[in-house]
């Protein structure tokens, strides 16, 4: 499927575009119950790469509902896994959590442990998002040892790397940076790029040089907002915001505050 291909290397806005057209001539056709489950489920992951929660949550349950009927766990789980990022997207992390742990449950019952990687890696995005820092990385670091594709481990590293920084453990940071550096050459162009930039940008912080630490964020920044990498840019409009408040260059801070609030 030409919408998953795009998916799998990155190219997430081409990767919607093209299963939406999927969607319009799967109306038209005779698919089986079995094959418009499938089909929702696919959307909904890339609907959410997208940052469409509501509507990968809508396809979500559409599929969830399905694939419960027939029993087919490892599918129950990879819905309610949507279900919860939805859910945490939208800032309803007592629900996001309550989903995660009944995944947890079907995955121990069903032995379904290839899937605790991913699950263990939203957990631990939620406690981060709560500013639970030492439970987040405890959940990062299980995430890892159910892990084994470059691509999935760096994912998780680099959630190490920004909960360290966060609590300015800069000796694990580095560590973990070392670590991650060492796959980035296992990856494909496009996110080989994207690790490259992010890491770039913590080893100027790890180096605590104000200059470098500007012009990796800034970088990174140009880097990702030509992409059209929303959240990233934005995460790095704020980084750069605060430093040049920081450093007392109130209008350059100003002035990328502004990009983050309108």
């Amino acid at each position: 499927m030409k919408g998953m291909s795009l998916y799998t290397n990155g190219e997430l806005k081409e990767s919607l575009e093209a299963l939406s057209k999927a969607k319009c001539m799967t109306e038209s056709l005779a698919l089986s119950p079995f094959e418009r489950a499938d089909f929702a489920y696919v959307l909904s992951v890339v609907l959410m790469a997208n940052g469409q929660k509501f509507e990968a949550l809508v396809q979500a349950k559409q599929a969830l509902a399905y694939f419960e009927s027939i029993m087919m766990e490892q599918r129950v789980v990879e819905c309610h896994m949507i279900c919860g990022v939805a859910y945490k997207n939208n800032d309803n992390l007592t629900k996001a959590l309550e989903v995660f742990h009944l995944v947890e449950m079907i995955c121990i019952q069903f032995d379904l442990d290839s899937l605790l990687g991913i699950l263990h890696q939203n957990i631990g995005d939620v406690y981060s998002v709560m500013g639970e820092s030492e439970r987040a990385i405890s959940h990062f670091e299980i995430a890892i040892d159910h892990k084994e594709l470059p691509s999935e481990l760096l994912y998780s590293i680099y959630s190490l790397v920004k909960e360290y920084e966060k609590i300015g453990r800069l000796d694990q940071v580095k560590k973990c940076l070392k670590e991650g550096s060492g796959l980035v050459p296992e990856l494909h162009e496009r996110k080989r790029e994207y690790y490259e930039h992010h890491f770039n940008a913590y080893e100027a912080v790890c180096s605590q040089d104000e200059k470098k630490i500007e012009n990796a964020m800034l970088s990174a920044f140009h880097f990702f907002k030509k992409r059209g990498s929303h959240k990233q840019w934005m995460d790095y409009a704020k980084k750069l915001a605060d430093l040049y408040a920081r450093n007392g260059k109130y209008k350059k801070a100003v002035d990328f505050y502004k990009m983050i609030v309108g």
